[in-house]
């Protein structure tokens, strides 16, 4: 199956540029959309949908990095979905099972430490988070425009329960990445009219457990976690920057790590894989 990718630049451009431009797992792109100049991700995220000329759209935050052998982990997960459940909705690389349990494989520098552990084929999972993940045009899903805030936070989980509502399957698939993220100390307050939007539309299923997050009807998991946050960081600043400026250097590193901890390899990633696909970047395979 051809896949594309959007990424929703937000004043990201620097990010962007040192981050997901210099992934070498673009070059397999049929498109790389960056979207500039939309109110809200959800609304960038929709115009890449009618855009897209892909089977498969692929969605990332400019703070990912997605090394030459995620490519090649792509389509085969795609292969693998194709054959058992053609019909699939939602697919990422980390996510919340059914019953509360974490699944997936990648590595934050936010939180400092690999998330997950590696696997070996797709598994279903209830819902994903949204720093990278795919959607099947043909499904139909879209993105909830009114989700409040111009982040849109969440908008994977959404799509997700949307997806199980039509009788469609989400998975999480095999395929590392590296987020070159910020901390995080908590929830900003902005975030909070965002999740009661989500409490109140998804009110029937509750509850939900997202990844970072968790939907119930007395809000309670939430609001405790969320003063914890708060006290430890002192009511101040609630993010910290932790990004690295070479991600592809850190990549490199982690492999060793991979294989040390979890005795799994990961595939390395080659110089002249960012340079080219930089250059095809640069020669017009990508468009905003």
């Amino acid at each position: 199956m051809d896949w594309s990718l959007a990424v929703s630049v937000y004043k990201d451009e620097a990010v962007l540029n040192s981050t997901l431009l210099r992934s070498p797992a673009l070059q397999r792109a049929k498109q790389v959309l960056c979207q500039r100049d939309y109110p809200t991700v959800a609304a960038a995220y929709n115009a890449a949908l009618r855009e897209c000329a892909a089977d498969v759209l692929v969605f990332a935050h400019p703070d990912v990095f997605l090394p030459e052998a995620w490519g090649d982990s792509l389509d085969r997960s795609l292969a693998w979905l194709n054959e058992r459940d053609p019909q699939w909705g939602v697919a990422g690389v980390y996510g919340v099972c059914r019953d509360g349990s974490t699944r997936g494989f990648a590595y934050s520098t936010g939180l400092s430490r690999f998330l997950g552990a590696p696997f070996a084929e797709p598994s279903e999972i209830r819902t994903l988070d949204e720093f990278v993940f795919a959607v099947r045009r043909e499904s139909g899903l879209e993105f909830d425009e009114k989700l409040p805030g111009a982040q849109s936070q969440l908008c994977t989980t959404d799509l997700c329960m949307q997806a199980e509502q039509r009788g469609l399957h989400s998975y999480v698939l095999p395929c590392f990445v590296v987020h070159n993220s910020n901390t995080w100390t908590h929830l900003p307050l902005s975030f909070w009219k965002l999740y009661l939007y989500m409490r109140k539309k998804w009110r029937h299923v509750l509850p939900v457990t997202a990844p970072y997050s968790k939907l119930t009807v007395a809000c309670l998991p939430m609001v405790a976690n969320t003063v914890r946050g708060f006290i430890q960081g002192r009511g101040g600043v609630f993010r910290v920057t932790t990004r690295v400026p070479d991600p592809a250097a850190l990549y490199e590193r982690l492999r060793r790590d991979v294989i040390s901890a979890f005795g799994a390899p990961v595939a390395p990633c080659r110089d002249e894989s960012v340079a080219e696909a930089q250059s095809a970047l640069a020669s017009g395979t990508s468009r905003g």
